[in-house]
Protein backbone atom coordinates (compact mmCIF):
# COMPACT_ATOMS: atom_id res chain seq x y z
CA UNK A 1 0.00 0.00 0.00
CA UNK A 2 2.96 2.20 0.71
CA UNK A 3 4.38 1.76 -2.17
CA UNK A 4 1.07 2.71 -4.50
CA UNK A 5 0.64 5.83 -2.16
CA UNK A 6 4.99 7.02 -3.16
CA UNK A 7 3.82 6.27 -6.97
CA UNK A 8 0.48 8.65 -6.63
CA UNK A 9 2.88 11.03 -4.76
CA UNK A 10 5.44 11.12 -7.92
CA UNK A 11 2.89 10.92 -10.37
CA UNK A 12 0.64 13.99 -9.06
CA UNK A 13 3.95 16.44 -9.40
CA UNK A 14 3.93 15.73 -12.69
CA UNK A 15 0.65 16.77 -13.55
CA UNK A 16 1.66 20.20 -12.16
CA UNK A 17 4.66 20.39 -14.80
CA UNK A 18 2.57 20.01 -17.93
CA UNK A 19 1.83 22.76 -20.40
CA UNK A 20 -0.34 25.35 -18.90
CA UNK A 21 -3.44 24.21 -21.18
CA UNK A 22 -4.08 21.64 -18.86
CA UNK A 23 -7.12 21.96 -16.63
CA UNK A 24 -10.11 20.31 -15.33
CA UNK A 25 -12.70 20.05 -17.87
CA UNK A 26 -15.12 17.44 -16.64
CA UNK A 27 -16.59 16.39 -13.57
CA UNK A 28 -19.30 13.46 -13.32
CA UNK A 29 -20.98 10.21 -11.94
CA UNK A 30 -21.06 7.06 -12.42
CA UNK A 31 -23.30 3.62 -12.07
CA UNK A 32 -20.94 0.63 -12.06
CA UNK A 33 -21.47 -3.16 -12.10
CA UNK A 34 -18.29 -5.59 -11.25
CA UNK A 35 -18.60 -9.45 -11.93
CA UNK A 36 -16.81 -10.00 -8.82
CA UNK A 37 -18.85 -7.74 -6.77
CA UNK A 38 -22.51 -8.97 -7.80
CA UNK A 39 -23.89 -5.31 -6.04
CA UNK A 40 -24.39 -2.02 -7.93
CA UNK A 41 -22.57 0.77 -7.59
CA UNK A 42 -21.34 4.55 -7.70
CA UNK A 43 -18.31 6.81 -8.79
CA UNK A 44 -17.55 10.20 -8.67
CA UNK A 45 -15.15 10.49 -11.82
CA UNK A 46 -13.20 14.04 -13.10
CA UNK A 47 -11.34 14.40 -16.29
CA UNK A 48 -8.31 16.13 -16.23
CA UNK A 49 -7.53 17.35 -19.75
CA UNK A 50 -3.42 17.51 -20.74
CA UNK A 51 -3.94 17.80 -24.74
CA UNK A 52 -6.56 17.00 -26.91
CA UNK A 53 -5.25 13.38 -26.84
CA UNK A 54 -4.56 12.65 -23.53
CA UNK A 55 -6.87 12.85 -20.32
CA UNK A 56 -6.15 11.79 -17.06
CA UNK A 57 -9.43 10.30 -14.71
CA UNK A 58 -9.40 9.99 -11.10
CA UNK A 59 -12.36 8.59 -9.86
CA UNK A 60 -13.45 6.63 -6.73
CA UNK A 61 -15.89 4.14 -6.39
CA UNK A 62 -17.93 2.71 -3.76
CA UNK A 63 -20.59 -0.08 -4.06
CA UNK A 64 -23.56 -0.94 -2.02
CA UNK A 65 -22.93 -3.68 0.34
CA UNK A 66 -23.29 -7.68 -0.10
CA UNK A 67 -25.23 -10.18 2.25
CA UNK A 68 -25.51 -13.12 2.23
CA UNK A 69 -27.85 -15.40 5.05
CA UNK A 70 -26.79 -19.32 4.96
CA UNK A 71 -27.74 -21.50 7.50
CA UNK A 72 -27.50 -18.70 10.41
CA UNK A 73 -24.35 -17.48 9.42
CA UNK A 74 -24.73 -13.90 8.32
CA UNK A 75 -22.47 -12.40 5.67
CA UNK A 76 -21.83 -8.93 4.60
CA UNK A 77 -19.06 -7.49 1.93
CA UNK A 78 -18.39 -3.83 1.24
CA UNK A 79 -16.40 -2.85 -1.62
CA UNK A 80 -14.73 0.16 -2.27
CA UNK A 81 -12.04 0.95 -4.99
CA UNK A 82 -9.89 4.23 -6.06
CA UNK A 83 -8.51 5.01 -9.48
CA UNK A 84 -6.47 6.30 -11.72
CA UNK A 85 -6.26 6.02 -14.90
CA UNK A 86 -5.20 7.97 -18.55
CA UNK A 87 -7.15 8.34 -21.43
CA UNK A 88 -5.77 8.56 -24.87
CA UNK A 89 -8.15 9.47 -27.51
CA UNK A 90 -8.30 6.98 -30.73
CA UNK A 91 -11.49 8.16 -32.03
CA UNK A 92 -12.83 11.91 -32.93
CA UNK A 93 -15.88 11.62 -35.35
CA UNK A 94 -18.38 14.64 -34.72
CA UNK A 95 -20.27 14.30 -31.72
CA UNK A 96 -18.20 10.78 -31.11
CA UNK A 97 -15.34 10.33 -28.91
CA UNK A 98 -13.55 6.71 -28.65
CA UNK A 99 -10.67 6.09 -26.31
CA UNK A 100 -8.92 3.55 -24.67
CA UNK A 101 -7.68 3.35 -21.20
CA UNK A 102 -4.97 2.18 -18.66
CA UNK A 103 -4.36 3.21 -14.88
CA UNK A 104 -3.73 2.16 -11.45
CA UNK A 105 -6.67 0.51 -8.96
CA UNK A 106 -6.34 0.11 -5.43
CA UNK A 107 -9.95 -1.37 -3.43
CA UNK A 108 -10.65 -1.93 -0.54
CA UNK A 109 -12.99 -4.86 0.76
CA UNK A 110 -14.22 -5.69 4.16
CA UNK A 111 -16.06 -8.83 4.41
CA UNK A 112 -17.98 -9.17 8.00
CA UNK A 113 -19.15 -12.39 9.48
CA UNK A 114 -21.77 -13.06 12.21
CA UNK A 115 -23.11 -16.04 13.73
CA UNK A 116 -24.74 -17.31 16.97
CA UNK A 117 -23.33 -20.97 17.80
CA UNK A 118 -25.24 -22.39 21.63
CA UNK A 119 -26.90 -18.88 21.95
CA UNK A 120 -23.43 -16.94 21.60
CA UNK A 121 -22.67 -14.22 18.71
CA UNK A 122 -19.17 -14.34 16.98
CA UNK A 123 -18.15 -11.81 14.96
CA UNK A 124 -15.39 -11.35 12.29
CA UNK A 125 -13.78 -8.90 10.33
CA UNK A 126 -11.33 -8.49 7.93
CA UNK A 127 -10.45 -5.68 5.38
CA UNK A 128 -8.03 -6.46 2.29
CA UNK A 129 -6.16 -4.09 0.11
CA UNK A 130 -5.45 -4.71 -3.34
CA UNK A 131 -3.69 -2.95 -5.80
CA UNK A 132 -4.20 -3.66 -9.75
CA UNK A 133 -4.03 -2.24 -13.04
CA UNK A 134 -6.97 -1.73 -15.39
CA UNK A 135 -7.14 -1.90 -19.28
CA UNK A 136 -10.17 -1.14 -21.19
CA UNK A 137 -11.93 1.18 -23.31
CA UNK A 138 -14.63 3.84 -23.58
CA UNK A 139 -16.29 6.18 -25.58
CA UNK A 140 -18.44 9.46 -25.21
CA UNK A 141 -20.98 11.14 -26.79
CA UNK A 142 -20.95 14.91 -26.98
CA UNK A 143 -24.35 15.77 -27.04
CA UNK A 144 -24.05 19.56 -26.02
CA UNK A 145 -21.71 21.64 -24.78
CA UNK A 146 -22.55 21.30 -21.36
CA UNK A 147 -23.21 17.58 -20.83
CA UNK A 148 -21.69 14.39 -22.07
CA UNK A 149 -22.85 10.59 -21.62
CA UNK A 150 -20.22 8.67 -21.32
CA UNK A 151 -19.57 4.55 -20.85
CA UNK A 152 -16.43 2.32 -20.33
CA UNK A 153 -15.92 -1.22 -19.89
CA UNK A 154 -12.25 -2.43 -18.27
CA UNK A 155 -10.74 -5.11 -16.60
CA UNK A 156 -8.63 -5.03 -13.57
CA UNK A 157 -6.30 -7.33 -13.00
CA UNK A 158 -5.00 -8.12 -9.10
CA UNK A 159 -4.56 -11.66 -8.17
CA UNK A 160 -6.67 -14.50 -9.36
CA UNK A 161 -9.03 -14.39 -6.56
CA UNK A 162 -10.14 -10.53 -7.37
CA UNK A 163 -9.70 -9.87 -11.06
CA UNK A 164 -13.03 -8.86 -12.49
CA UNK A 165 -14.55 -6.77 -15.53
CA UNK A 166 -16.22 -3.60 -14.67
CA UNK A 167 -19.15 -2.06 -16.17
CA UNK A 168 -19.64 1.69 -16.09
CA UNK A 169 -22.42 4.71 -17.51
CA UNK A 170 -22.37 7.71 -16.32
CA UNK A 171 -22.84 11.68 -17.07
CA UNK A 172 -20.29 14.19 -17.24
CA UNK A 173 -20.76 18.22 -16.92
CA UNK A 174 -18.32 20.44 -18.22
CA UNK A 175 -16.35 23.06 -15.67
CA UNK A 176 -14.02 24.43 -18.00
CA UNK A 177 -13.89 25.27 -21.86
CA UNK A 178 -11.33 23.63 -23.60
CA UNK A 179 -8.48 25.78 -24.58
CA UNK A 180 -6.79 25.77 -28.07
CA UNK A 181 -3.61 24.82 -27.85
CA UNK A 182 -1.15 27.74 -29.65
CA UNK A 183 1.58 26.50 -31.65
CA UNK A 184 5.03 25.73 -30.51
CA UNK A 185 8.19 27.34 -32.04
Amino acid sequence: MKRYFSVICMILPMLYSVHSNAQFTFVGVTGDYGTKIKEPGFSAIAFYTVNQQIDITPNFTWYLPHKENISGREKKTTWWSANLCGHYNILQAGMLEGYGLMGLNVSGITKETRETVQGQDFKDKKTYYKPGLNVGIGGNVHLSDFFTPFAEVKVTLTDNEYFQAGFRLGILVRIAPDKEREPEE
